[in-house]
């Protein structure tokens, strides 16, 4: 959904997932493809964001890039992450029984966080990233609910980032469960915040993206389906589209989100968000390597 809100390219991380694959593969899958990225496109043109449990590895995925000297993005989005394994939280227990998404921490989502953790410490920041180091952390616009499990998580970590120096909006959606917020494309929360969100990466992202010459490479692109490249191996293909794809690419395709998916805790948590869930199989079905997938631009 946020290459149809956004208008911009966005690459969809199809990383290995638990019970085959637990910690940390997906984080190492996530990072090469980062290395990859960075390596042909500005960072300063990237932002990354993730819902849930791809909302906690958007925060992990900029803390290991510090520790390990890479390149950092413009800007993330993490969308009510799971940022504490542990059950630390105001709303772990206040919003119990009241998110009809998540509805409780103990039973299979407890499960999943140790499932996932394969041992390590669960209050590791790779596995727990509110427990990092924010300083240096790019700007960052985090989302939630007033029903949500995990806003304790959401405000925890803007309070981190705030006390870091960090610019950091908060936005909080009044009745929400847990990602309902960004559920139902054609309900106004869902524009709501993808049009906050794009907002956000516009004013970070490098120039803006919006001036009517990439308006009318936009119409082509919209034409030209879904790219589709692998680690390493960078290509596109396409139908003509009355501009080439490369020079429509160079046009409008120099910002890149990256979006890490929800269900990498469980390979069959797909009970939510029905667009992403197609999105998810349709990644999973092709069965593809480690790598990225470029999202199409839908209409």
């Amino acid at each position: 959904m946020m290459a149809s809100f956004a208008k911009t390219k966005v690459i969809a991380v199809d990383y290995r997932m638990p019970p085959d694959f637990p910690y940390p593969a997906a984080m190492d899958d996530a990072m090469a493809v980062w290395r990859e990225v960075v390596k042909t496109t500005n960072p300063r043109n990237i932002a990354i964001f993730g819902t849930s449990t791809g909302g906690g590895m958007t925060l992990a995925m900029v803390l290991r890039a510090k520790k390990e000297g890479l390149p950092l993005p413009a800007a993330t989005a993490p969308g009510t992450p799971w940022s504490d394994l542990t059950k630390t939280g105001d709303t772990y227990f206040t919003n119990e029984q009241v998110d009809n998404v998540l509805v409780s921490n103990d039973g299979w989502l407890g499960d999943a966080a140790k499932l996932y953790a394969n041992g390590h410490d669960l209050k590791d920041p790779m596995l727990s990233p509110v427990y990092g180091d924010y300083r240096g952390f790019p700007p960052s616009i985090l989302t939630s609910g007033t029903r949500d499990l995990f806003l304790s998580n959401t405000v925890r970590v803007h309070r981190k980032m705030r006390a870091a120096g960090v610019e950091a909006a908060l936005n909080v959606f009044e009745g929400q469960s847990h990602a309902q917020y960004a559920g139902d494309p054609s309900a106004p929360e869902t524009k709501e915040y993808f049009d906050e969100v794009t907002r956000f990466f516009d004013k970070h992202l490098g120039e803006d993206r919006r001036s009517s010459s990439r308006d009318h490479a936009l119409k082509d692109l919209r034409k030209v389906g879904c790219l589709r490249a692998r680690i390493g191996a960078p290509q596109a293909t396409s139908k003509s589209a009355g501009k080439s794809l490369k020079a429509a690419e160079a046009d409008v395709l120099d910002h890149i989100v990256i979006f890490c998916r929800l269900d990498v805790t469980v390979g069959i948590f797909l009970q939510q968000e029905p667009i992403l869930h197609q999105l998810d199989r349709c990644l999973l079905n092709r069965q593809y390597e480690p790598g990225w997938v470029d999202v199409p631009f839908f209409k």
